[in-house]
């Protein structure tokens, strides 16, 4: 997802699997230092490599405020997924018990 990210960007052609690979250990990092959620520290960390990379840093920011809003997003969304497919079993297995229990 990181590499796909920075390509569609405006910069493909100045980008490389090594720039990717720096890019996702350094807000690997931003999100592993204690801080509400990587915020702050994950968009420092981008932003410096950007700079780092001859990028500009508006750049950087914009990127890891988009790639931490849809990480952000994508564990929401499979939560409720997730939360969805909970209640559906728990209803059906609770109908299937309710069943057998009248027919005894």
């Amino acid at each position: 997802g990181n590499r796909l990210s920075l390509l569609l960007s405006d910069y493909p052609e100045n980008l490389s699997i090594y720039f990717s690979a720096v890019v996702l250990f350094t807000s690997s990092l931003g999100w592993a230092l204690p801080s509400p959620g990587g915020i702050g520290t994950t968009h420092f960390f981008v932003t410096q490599v950007f700079l780092l990379f001859g990028l500009a840093s508006e750049v950087g920011v914009a990127f890891a405020v988009l790639s931490n809003g849809l990480t952000f997003i994508f564990g929401i969304l499979t939560g409720l997924i997730f939360l969805l497919v909970h209640r559906l079993v728990s209803q059906k297995s609770s109908q299937q018990s309710a069943s057998k229990e009248h027919n005894n």
